[in-house]
C-alpha cells in the first residue's frame, strides 16, 4: 500500500492521492462480440500550481468511465470501438491550473489484424 502521508512531517505528499480504485466488468455477449465498462476513482490530493507561485492547493478527487467493445471478424480480424470518459469528466481548477488536463468524452474505433 501507498502512504500519502510524509511520516517525518505528517503533510500530505504531493500529487498523491489518498484513495485510488478501478473496477472493471467484462460481458462475453458471444464467441465473437465482448464488452468492457471500466471505472476508475481517483482521491482528493495535494498539487503544488506554478501559476499560483508554487503553492501548493488541494485538487478534489475525480472518476471516470470508459467503454470499450471487440467484435472478433475472424480469427486474424477484430473491429474495436469505444468511448473514453464517458461521463466527460474534467479537472477542477486547482489541477487545470497545474496542467494536469483531463481529456473529455471521446470516441476510437480501430482495427486489429493479427499475422
Amino acid at each position: 500500500l501507498l502512504d500519502s502521508v510524509d511520516r517525518s512531517t505528517g503533510d500530505d505528499l504531493a500529487k498523491t492521492p489518498d484513495h485510488t480504485g478501478n473496477l472493471s466488468l467484462d460481458w462475453q455477449a458471444s464467441d465473437v462480440v465482448s464488452a468492457n465498462l471500466a471505472w476508475q476513482y481517483v482521491g482528493s490530493q495535494i498539487i503544488k500550481v506554478p501559476a499560483r507561485n508554487a503553492q501548493a492547493f488541494k485538487s478534489e478527487s475525480y472518476q471516470t468511465l470508459d467503454l470499450n467493445t471487440n467484435w472478433t471478424v475472424t480469427q486474424a480480424l477484430d473491429f474495436k470501438l469505444g468511448i473514453t470518459n464517458l461521463t466527460n469528466t474534467q479537472r477542477d481548477e486547482v489541477a487545470t491550473d497545474a496542467d494536469f488536463i483531463l481529456e473529455g468524452r471521446s470516441v476510437y474505433a480501430g482495427v486489429e489484424y493479427k499475422l
